[in-house]
């Protein structure tokens, strides 16, 4: 009877120690493969496409890549949930466009907390663009960038604002330090992203059109926004996306080119059909908006894409209590390669072999 017990006691040993183990295993290769799925794509053998080899890839009417009809050499990621997945600095980001060889992606998550475009009058200065007259108080100012690193890039400047009243223009100079959301992404925000993601970011020109105001809308199509006059603010690293890039990666067309500021009806069924709307967030674009009160223009408002309508609507630089949010965007260097299917469940990633 005693040998009985000391084996049956050796038996619940080898059992008990059977089962720490198996989860021990088991436990270890879930991680094995979460690590392997996300971070060590790079020992998987995989036949790298480079960024053209994307563009034989697309499509007129279905979610996927289309061409860009307006642009020369330029493709944008359309649809309601097109396979434009990338996984760049350790998170998954999207794809909006192909320019050229480079890549425009835009983060898929907002930063966690809502935050203002700019400061509230920190770049007031009287007679010029940003004042507290211009903007009706302490409500900052809609301009991204400066005319100092505008001259120290050795980029063009526009200071003439085309207001659109009767018999009505003129031309102001634009501040000296660059807007408050500006400074954070190219600073703070940058600071954060992982040195080996770095590398792969390119230092680019970020363009933007001054938008008309929601009054006259009605008068501009897709290409007409495209081709604003355009305010070049020198090289960044980190910008937000574009009104244009939300217009355009929408594929609805039941309300023409107009779908962007026309009724709740129409912009919400565009936002149906755009990967790029947020039914949760209010997210900021670069584009300041011309905003006219009382047969005057003032200059802060900022575009931002709704979560209620899924329209362009204005906000405010500056508010008391910030509550639009920001998805960074950043342009890829164009000698990169990618591995992956661009979907949720195997996204494109940079492929890191020769």
């Amino acid at each position: 009877m005693r040998k009985r017990k000391r084996r049956r006691g050796k038996n619940k040993v080898i059992i008990i120690t059977s089962l720490c183990l198996l989860l021990v295993f088991t436990v270890g290769y879930a991680a094995f493969q979460t690590n392997l799925t996300i971070t060590a794509k790079g020992n998987i053998v995989c036949t790298p496409i480079t960024v053209n080899d994307l563009k034989t890839n697309i499509t007129v009417s279905d979610d996927g890549l289309h061409k860009d009809i307006y642009r020369e050499d330029t493709y944008v990621y359309a649809g309601a949930n097109p396979d434009n997945y990338i996984y760049f600095n350790n998170e998954l980001w999207r794809i909006i466009l192909i320019m050229g060889s480079n890549l425009k992606i835009i983060k898929e998550e907002p930063l966690t907390t809502p935050m203002n475009f700019d400061y509230s009058t920190d770049r007031f200065s009287n007679g010029k663009y940003c004042s507290s007259t211009n903007s009706q108080g302490s409500n900052g100012c809609n301009l991204w960038g400066s005319v100092n690193e505008a001259e120290m890039a050795g980029a063009s400047y526009a200071t003439s604002f085309p207001y659109r009243t009767d018999n009505y223009s003129y031309t102001l100079q634009g501040p000296n330090d660059i807007s408050y959301i500006n400074d954070y992404l190219n600073n703070d925000y940058y600071d954060s992203i992982e040195e080996s993601s770095k590398k792969y970011i390119e230092k680019y020109y970020y363009d933007y059109g001054l938008l008309p105001t929601m009054v006259n809308s009605s008068s501009y199509n897709i290409n007409d926004l495209l081709n604003q006059s355009r305010y070049i603010f020198g090289k960044y690293l980190v910008s937000l996306p574009k009104a244009t890039d939300y217009i355009i990666t929408s594929t609805y067309t039941g309300c023409g080119e107009h779908h962007y500021y026309s009724s709740e009806t129409c912009t919400k069924a565009a936002a149906k059909q755009n990967w790029m709307y947020d039914s949760n967030h209010n997210l900021w674009t670069i584009n300041p908006t011309e905003y006219l009160y009382n047969g005057q223009y003032y200059t802060q408002k900022v575009a931002v894409i709704s979560k209620d309508t899924g329209g362009i609507i204005q906000s405010n630089a500056y508010q008391s209590t910030p509550n639009n949010y920001v998805k960074p965007t950043v342009i890829l260097t164009s000698e990169i390669k990618l591995c992956g299917k661009g979907s949720t469940n195997n996204p494109y990633y940079i492929y890191e072999g020769n």
